[in-house]
């Protein structure tokens, strides 16, 4: 008597699986159309810049945008490791969303995240929307403390400032745990994720510094790298909704790096900065997302060889291959 009332959420369920992945198709469907247009677009940019004497630092910003990428991935992954078990299925998640950020308009690796997840796994969909927005939260906050501790002001306003972002941090990350952890525990997952972040913003600020040191000009202070490099990325994930067109955060950089450089040198840092990013998250996210699908194509064939045996149940929020 009890069948019709189960199956009605199961259906419902079903139903709103099949929409997240239709949405996930799309925004593949989107990259594969859009990633050709914005390496041709860069390509085309780099042969209009003066780049040549940059190579080396574009090679090596490459390499420390990568281990950027590594640091933002810890606390994504022990953000989502409350609420369901850690695997290759997720970092996959992650780099397709690298790749999503590249498109144009809307925050579309915040949908990208929601539509995995919601199509592959019984995560909620509110819960990685709620894990994009403690994201979002804890980057303006270290980003904010690093210009805070740079900018010119009194050293004690600028410990105060430091002092509520790291707070600030600190109480999002209290906030997102469960419940039942304990309070020490929450408070050292916020301290890790800022520290994770901070050193992920360091290594963006090591990449504005080796190119300011590779211009004519030669370089500036560490310190002032840093304030320049976080009230420009900052201002950039503040307005995250903005269209990546409006080059927000390269219009900052060209107007703090003016009283260090000429106009023409700030200009084609800010433009090389941003074919780097563009290609990096591209070119690193293409790479490890194919790795990962090779990865589970390979399980897949030893599964397949491996003789049969009864295997304990698992959960479905474990990470899976997703069913294409």
């Amino acid at each position: 008597m009890n069948l019709p009332t189960l199956s009605a959420p199961r259906s419902q369920q079903s139903k709103w699986r099949n929409i997240w992945r239709a949405i996930g198709v799309f925004l593949v469907a989107a990259l594969v159309l859009y990633v050709p247009y914005a390496l041709i677009r860069e390509g085309r940019h780099l042969n209009q810049l003066e780049w040549r004497r940059y190579l080396l630092v574009c090679i090596q910003a490459t390499g420390l945008y990568l281990v950027s990428l590594g640091l933002q991935y810890v606390p994504w992954a022990q953000m989502i490791s409350h609420r369901h078990r850690i695997g290759l299925l997720d970092l996959e998640f992650y780099l397709r969303a690298v790749i999503l950020r590249r498109l144009p308009g809307l925050p579309w690796h915040w949908v990208g995240r929601v539509a995995s997840y919601a199509a592959h796994t019984d995560v909620p969909p509110r819960t990685i929307a709620g894990a994009n927005l403690v994201e979002w939260l804890l980057l303006l906050m270290s980003g904010a403390g690093l210009y805070a501790a740079t900018v010119d002001l009194p050293a004690g306003l600028r410990i105060a400032l430091v002092g509520a972002a790291l707070t600030f941090s600190v109480g999002t990350a209290i906030a997102w745990a469960p419940k039942g952890r304990p309070m020490l525990r929450r408070a050292a997952d916020g301290m890790l994720w800022t520290l994770a972040y901070a050193l992920s913003w360091f290594l963006s600020v090591w990449i504005l510094h080796l190119f300011v040191a590779a211009s004519p000009s030669g370089p500036i202070s560490w310190r002032e790298t840093t304030r320049i490099w976080s009230l420009a990325a900052v201002l950039s994930v503040l307005i995250l909704f903005l269209p990546s067109g409006l080059g927000l955060r390269e219009a900052a950089l060209v107007w703090q790096l003016q009283p260090h450089l000429p106009y023409v040198d700030a200009l084609l840092i800010a433009l090389l900065i941003r074919v780097v990013y563009s290609i990096s998250d591209i070119g690193w996210g293409l790479i490890g997302w194919a790795a990962i699908r090779l990865a589970f194509r390979h399980r897949g064939a030893q599964e397949a060889i491996a003789p049969a045996s009864p295997a304990p149940a698992t959960s479905s929020l474990h990470s899976r291959p997703p069913d294409r």
